[in-house]
């Protein structure tokens, strides 16, 4: 039990060497900026059996010491095995989930080149997805360009309509001052004459009231004669 133990960790530490190996490889395609989505599948795929791997020998260590024909001190240095082999797995598995190459974004910051990106959902594709997939987004980018182009061509029918009614109101505002100015030219005109009448005739009451007198004086001057 202990020898077929012993073999299959060295399996897992073989898919484990596989593993590293892998990530190894994409982390050296993505900074030539090169495609790394089918290495990067044969990766998960090492990582997972690795997992199934690591799972079935920490099974096989759960049972007793009598049945593994193994001393406890041998027990407790395999499952010390176990645990630094999985902390490569999760490891290689952590760097592979990275969508940039580590550094891109420190080189960013400094002006550098930029490094490629992978999603998740490129990361399965092949050459043959991957077109499909920019030819999709295209695509939606024209159509976005599209609405984008009907949605200014509305602006530009609203601003010049605006520009229309302001021209035309503008217009309107002139008229209107022509038309206040020669309404107060009349006024002004039509004052004037008012003057003119209310200045004659208070020439008119004067005279009136003059003869009113001189009549009054004459018949006044009629009767003191008439009584002598």
């Amino acid at each position: 039990m202990g020898d077929i133990w012993l073999r299959d960790f060295a399996d897992a530490k073989a898919i484990a060497d596989d593993a590293f190996a892998l990530v190894n490889e994409r982390q050296s395609l993505l900074r030539q900026n090169q495609d790394a989505a089918k290495v990067t599948m044969s990766g998960r795929r090492a990582i997972q059996q690795l997992k199934k791997k690591l799972r079935q020998l920490e099974v096989a260590l759960q049972a007793p010491t009598e049945e593994l024909q193994i001393t406890d001190r041998e027990k407790d240095r395999r499952r010390t095995l176990l645990r630094t082999l999985a902390s490569r797995c999760s490891q290689a598995e952590t760097t592979l989930n990275e969508r940039t190459v580590p550094g891109s974004q420190r080189d960013g910051l400094l002006g550098g080149s930029a490094k490629p990106r992978e999603t998740e959902q490129t990361a399965e594709l092949d050459n043959r997805q991957l077109l499909q997939v920019q030819n999709q987004l295209r695509q939606q980018q024209d159509a976005q360009l599209d609405e984008l182009e009907t949605v200014v061509q509305s602006t530009k029918h609203i601003a010049l309509a605006v520009n229309d009614e302001l021209n035309l109101q503008e217009r309107l505002l002139d008229d209107l001052d022509g038309d206040v100015d020669h309404v107060q030219s009349r006024l002004s005109s039509a004052t004037n004459k008012v003057k003119e009448v209310l200045k004659k005739n208070k020439q008119c009451c004067s005279m009136v009231i003059v003869i009113v007198l001189c009549v009054v004086i004459v018949v006044l001057l009629l009767s003191v004669l008439h009584v002598f």
